[in-house]
């Protein structure tokens, strides 16, 4: 039988994945990588939480100082760049300070990159019986 405490984590597991597969569209459009993550909201207060980002994405997660503000605090620093506050995003996420940094499990990684070649290719195809709850 599946506890709350397993059904939870695979709950977070699925965002985690989730915001995966965006970020690896991301690197497709852009040719780029994903170097660190940064996580914002009530949610980043939890090393669970952080650890699950690490181990999935492989890099290292960090969670800055008044980031429980969330999108607030990301609009703000935009904001901050568009009045020249900031030259670059860059420069007003590094004057906010680091308050947890999450190093990936490799082995961690390595069975949650298995697990997301499953999820990469079980999602088109389960992605119909979604659109029948609507």
């Amino acid at each position: 039988m599946t506890r709350k405490p397993e059904v939870v984590r695979s709950v977070l597991e699925g965002v985690a994945y989730s915001l995966r597969s965006v970020g690896e569209l991301l690197k497709e459009k852009s040719g780029g990588e994903i170097k660190e993550v940064y996580l914002s909201g009530g949610g980043a207060a939890s090393n669970v939480w952080r650890q699950i980002f690490a181990d999935i994405f492989g890099v290292k997660v960090r969670t800055l100082k008044h980031s429980e503000k969330g999108g607030s605090l990301g609009a703000a620093m935009l904001a901050g760049v568009g009045i020249k506050f900031w030259k670059k995003l860059e420069d007003a996420v590094e004057s906010l300070e680091v308050v947890y940094e999450n190093e990936h499990n490799p082995e961690s990684h390595e069975k949650y990159e298995r697990l997301f070649r499953i999820y990469e290719k079980l999602y088109p195809i389960l992605k119909p019986a979604f659109d029948l709850t609507s």
